[in-house]
């Protein structure tokens, strides 16, 4: 339970600095890193929230 808390966490907080940086790329309508564009880190902040959900739900549904 501890690791699956831990790893929910986790890519709660990636996924937020990646929308950050994303939105950020998107304001200055440039690539931001290693050619890497703001729809880029969007989609990748969108399935580290997805798979916290996933996780999240999956530790609902294991509690009796």
């Amino acid at each position: 339970m501890k690791v699956t808390a831990l790893l929910m966490d986790t890519c709660v907080a990636v996924a937020g600095v990646s929308l950050i940086v994303g939105l950020i790329s998107r304001v200055m309508v440039a690539p931001f890193a290693y050619g890497l564009e703001a729809r880029s880190f969007l989609g990748f902040s969108m399935v580290c929230l997805l798979f916290a959900i996933t996780l999240g739900l999956r530790e609902l549904i294991k509690k009796p």
